[in-house]
């Protein structure tokens, strides 16, 4: 085999050529701090690398879903809280209403007191975010959940939608940050008999007891139904006022507060009924009177107080209930973020070991090239003096 000295002078000058390139790669990634600035430098870890990149940017993203859902649901919380602080003063109120002592004037500065209290339970149900949102309308976040009406009677009707808006707080699970303030405080103030205006609806109790307090407020016990006195025998509206016979033909007698009296006084009376739902008709003729039957009178002041007590009791733990489901998925919240927290870490781990830079090591190798260089350097120097024509 024949070597020239054109081969040793190619062979020299490649070796030249490679350590140049390695000290310019040593130089990069001491430069950079990183072992891999290309994909060339490692393309195993690399595709590692951009696997790990596309995770890290989902759980950033996560991260910071997860601190606006806990801002939001923490917003909710603190709304609600406040709503059921208002919703106890407004049972203080119902409480203060049953006193018998009252006079219509000590009710109307109740009333007063009710309506101002529910423009402030209507106002915190209206509540809105940083930005403006609604909180409490569903969907509907650009549209104030509830429209509150004090004249002629009070209403509150919800006009928001029944839907909530969710946040995904990982890859596996939304979250929802909204809530329909139809679930939270009632839809409507309307019962659906007005003629029972104490049977409220199922989720509806709060507004409706609400309204029902303010319209029993303004009505006082002189205009409403009213239980007669025990003992005393009922008489009706004749000139002059007569026995009020029952259908076993006896004198009917007030006794646990029935029969009721109206407003003006008079016995709330209905014709006796035979069996097939004919009057009948008394010795004389006339058809005896006997007390309404229970459950088509009207109701007391008293009771229809007490029926308000109950609802604004249900409406509150209704109330209760929303805050706790808000606190627990706030809780889950927490510890997602801190789920998304030690997956940072784990991530961040994961890329150092590929991508971060042993310093020793490359110090060492740099070292270790600047020699090789110098001593490729001076070959290539001898090699390139070499030359038949200096011995001649």
């Amino acid at each position: 085999m024949r070597i020239s000295s054109n081969t040793q002078f190619i062979a020299s000058n490649y070796s030249l050529n490679s350590n140049q390139a390695r000290l310019a790669s040593l130089n990069e990634q001491l430069s950079s701090l990183k072992r891999i600035n290309r994909p060339s430098d490692d393309p195993v870890a690399s595709a590692q690398l951009i696997n790990l990149g596309q995770s890290m940017s989902r759980n950033d993203q996560m991260m910071i879903n997860t601190r606006t859902i806990e801002s939001t649901l923490a917003l909710s919380e603190e709304y609600l809280f406040r709503g059921g602080e208002v919703l106890q003063s407004i049972q203080n109120l119902a409480i203060q209403a049953g006193n018998a002592s009252l006079t219509d004037e000590d009710r109307s500065y109740l009333r007063t007191q009710l309506q101002e209290q529910v423009k402030g339970l209507v106002g915190i149900a209206n509540s809105a975010d940083g930005q403006g949102k609604y909180l409490f309308s569903g969907t509907k976040s650009d549209t104030p959940p509830f429209e509150l009406t004090l004249e002629p009677t009070m209403s509150i009707q919800y006009k928001g939608d029944w839907q909530r808006q969710d946040v995904a707080a990982s890859a596996s699970r939304d979250i929802a940050i909204t809530e329909p303030g139809g679930l939270l405080f009632g839809a409507s103030s309307s019962v659906a008999d007005p003629n029972k205006p104490d049977e409220f609806s199922a989720g509806n109790e709060l507004w409706q007891a609400l309204a029902r307090f303010d319209q029993i407020l303004a009505d006082g016990p002189k205009g409403m139904a009213k239980p007669g006195p025990d003992g005393e025998t009922v008489m009706d509206n004749a000139t002059p006022p007569a026995a009020v016979l029952g259908a076993d033909g006896k004198p009917l007698q007030f006794k646990d507060g029935l029969p009721r009296l109206d407003a003006n006084g008079a016995a709330l009376l209905e014709p006796v009924l035979d069996a097939g739902g004919n009057p009948v008709l008394g010795p004389d003729g006339v058809t005896p009177l006997q007390q309404a039957q229970t459950k088509d009178l009207p109701p007391t002041y008293d009771e229809s107080l007490a029926k308000t007590i109950e609802g604004l009791k249900d409406g509150h733990e209704q109330l209760l209930r929303s805050h706790t489901s808000i606190g627990a998925r706030r809780a889950e919240v927490e510890t997602l973020s801190k789920t998304g927290e030690g997956l940072d870490v784990q991530y961040k781990a994961a890329v150092g070991q590929l991508q971060d830079l042993d310093y020793v090591q490359a110090i060492t190798d740099l070292n270790m090239a600047i020699t090789a260089m110098d001593t490729t350097q001076k070959t290539y120097k001898l090699v390139s003096e070499l030359s038949l024509f200096k011995y001649i």
